[in-house]
Parts: C-alpha cells; sequence; structure tokens
C-alpha cells in the first residue's frame, strides 16, 4: 500500500494529527505534534555497596572454625648456598666487565674457568655442609 493510495482523511506519518480533547496532566499536547505522555525520569544508578572497594570482605566466624591458642613456631630464615654463590659469581662478572672498560688487560678466558671452578667448588661444598647439619637435627 503507497501513500497515494491513502484517502485525504487517513493519517499518515507526515502528518501528524492532534486529538480532540486531551485534558489530562499527564500529556502535554503542543500544537504541531502529537500527545507525548510525560513520564516520570528516573535515573538508573549502579547499586553501590555499603563498603569500599579496597575493604577485604568481613570473614564470618562460626563455631566450627577453631581458633588458633598459639602461633607456630617460624624457623630463621637461611641463606642458601646457591643463592649466595651464584650472587658471587655475578658480582665477580660485573667487576671483570668493569675493570676491562676501565682499561684493564684481563684474560676472559682464563678468568671465566677460574671462576666456575670456584663456583662449582662452592656449591659442592655447601651442599654437602647444609646435608650434614639437616642429618643432625
Amino acid at each position: 500500500m503507497s501513500t497515494h493510495d491513502l484517502t485525504p482523511s487517513e493519517p499518515t506519518l507526515s502528518e501528524p494529527t492532534m486529538p480532540d480533547a486531551v485534558t489530562t496532566p499527564d500529556a502535554v499536547t503542543t500544537p504541531d505534534a502529537l500527545t507525548v505522555p510525560i513520564a516520570p525520569v528516573v535515573p538508573v544508578v549502579p547499586a553501590m555497596s555499603a563498603a569500599p572497594q579496597d575493604a577485604p570482605a568481613p570473614v564470618a566466624t562460626t563455631a566450627t572454625t577453631p581458633t588458633p591458642t598459639a602461633p607456630a613456631p617460624v624457623a630463621p630464615a637461611r641463606l642458601r648456598v646457591g643463592t649466595v654463590v651464584w650472587g658471587l659469581v655475578l658480582a665477580l662478572i660485573g667487576i671483570g666487565v668493569a675493570a676491562i672498560g676501565a682499561g684493564a688487560a684481563l684474560d676472559v678466558q682464563a678468568a671465566l674457568i677460574v671462576l666456575l671452578v670456584v663456583a662449582g667448588t662452592a656449591l659442592l661444598v655447601g651442599a654437602i655442609v647444609t646435608t650434614r647439619r639437616n642429618s643432625r637435627t
């Protein structure tokens, strides 16, 4: 059905019509538009929690939750032999690079061989000492 087939008494989308009598206070009538109902505007606000986002969630305590009487004894932290040896290896490599950069004559191959022999020996001795110490306790 096209708009040319319509009779003049039928409204079209391009021709707004006015209702005969609109007296309700919930509607607004303009001279060139249709009756527009006025609905209350309710803003949509996301739900906010009472607790801040950074605060930890409260923990519920029940009768079945055991309460610790005394904290468990914590063994003092010991240095690990491997960590100490590899830290020394890196420090000695850094000192060697700085010495070469400063102009010192250094046989790099011999220095690396000596460094690896000393580091390997330190790792082996440290592992043996740690094993003997742990076996006595």
